[in-house]
């Protein structure tokens, strides 16, 4: 004879997706494309009780920031425990942006993930090779292959006035959320020690931690010198400056 839980568990799964709630925390993964993003939402949707969407407000179309904001934190799955989404320093890139920075610093309880990567130059060079390609992520080895270029020209006196507005922007994002629990995530550190970074958000998050899993890999694995057409040019423009360092040769993972 089937015992009562047994019979009941499949209920159970299926109250846990139809029954919607508000009963999870809210959080949001703030950064720059280009900086490890898909890597970890591919790793914290791997967990059954969290649930990470894309960039929801790059635009808001039409839509007030109240309409957009609550349309992302509305109920939710039961199953869902915590429910976030990207947002890029520069969005939403229509309308409203600090309009929606505030709307968003007043839902309850939001916390905030700040995912950097510490060498900048391979933001905006994955960058540039992304809108080049129109590859934006990569499952498997044929996705590699599938690469007409995988160069980029640059123009460094340009490319010396991008690297440091970045910060401007960053930090006229992140300014509306100091009183924010925030918890810091660096590209390299999810890359190198991908346990022990996981397992600390997925704390942060207020979920059990698990052994989180994910289907993509690096893109742009080269050294700089093999992805930028005028890397000898470019790195003599950038000795001597707070830059230097970037260019330096990486290892293969």
């Amino acid at each position: 004879m089937t015992s009562l839980p047994t019979v009941l568990r499949p209920l159970q799964q299926r109250a846990l997706r139809w029954i919607k709630t508000r009963r999870y925390t809210p959080f949001v993964v703030i950064g720059a494309p280009r900086s490890g993003n898909n890597l970890l939402a591919s790793c914290l949707n791997s967990h059954p009780r969290v649930c990470l969407e894309s960039e929801l407000l790059e635009h808001l179309r039409g839509r007030s920031a109240k309409e957009a904001v609550e349309e992302i934190f509305a109920p939710s799955p039961l199953i869902n425990r915590a429910v976030g989404f990207r947002f890029f320093y520069d969005h939403p890139r229509d309308t409203g942006r600090e309009e929606t920075r505030q709307r968003l610093r007043s839902i309850p309880g939001l916390r905030v993930i700040h995912l950097q990567r510490r060498n900048r130059v391979r933001v905006f060079v994955s960058l540039m090779l992304a809108h080049q390609n129109s590859v934006w992520v990569e499952h498997g080895e044929n996705d590699r292959n599938s690469l007409s270029s995988k160069k980029v020209t640059l123009n460094s006196a340009d490319f010396f006035i991008m690297l440091n507005m970045f910060d401007v922007s960053k930090r006229n994002c992140l300014k509306p959320f100091v009183d924010c629990p925030v918890h810091e995530v660096w590209y390299e550190d999810l890359v190198a020690s991908p346990g022990e970074t996981l397992e600390s958000l997925q704390r942060f998050l207020g979920v059990e931690p698990r052994l989180l899993t994910t289907g993509t890999k690096r893109i742009n694995p080269e050294p700089l010198s093999e992805l930028i057409a005028n890397y000898d040019d470019v790195r003599r423009h950038f000795q001597n400056t707070e830059w230097d360092w970037c260019f330096d040769e990486e290892p293969r993972p």
